[in-house]
């Protein structure tokens, strides 16, 4: 189990109980802020994955340098090439085309 998968599992079973809790009339003052703080961290970890760790589709454009990495995601299978801004220190990701191999 990764830690993302841990966060989801705990946050979704504490929303659930809350919810429980809630339905039977056995709710405490303090499960407001229980199902607040989990429910945000459940969305926050749900969206982080897709806002922010996108690979593009095309070099990133002026003010980029590739950095001559190329690596395989091991989640997505897809070959990616680094980019790099100097004056900001970021990084992006962007999809290559992984050469065909012979037998293919």
């Amino acid at each position: 189990m990764t830690l993302r998968g841990g966060l989801i599992g705990v946050c979704a079973i504490l929303v659930a109980i809350a919810v429980w809790l809630f339905a039977i009339g056995a709710a405490a003052p303090g499960l407001i802020v229980v199902v607040i703080d989990a429910g945000f961290v459940l969305a926050a970890v749900l969206v982080e994955r897709y806002r922010y760790n996108r690979p593009l589709n095309a070099p990133p454009g002026e003010g980029w340098e590739a950095t001559g990495e190329t690596f395989i995601d091991p989640g997505t299978g897809e070959a990616l090439r680094v980019y790099f801004q100097p004056s900001t220190g970021k990084r992006v990701y962007v999809r290559v085309e992984r050469p065909k191999a012979s037998g293919e």
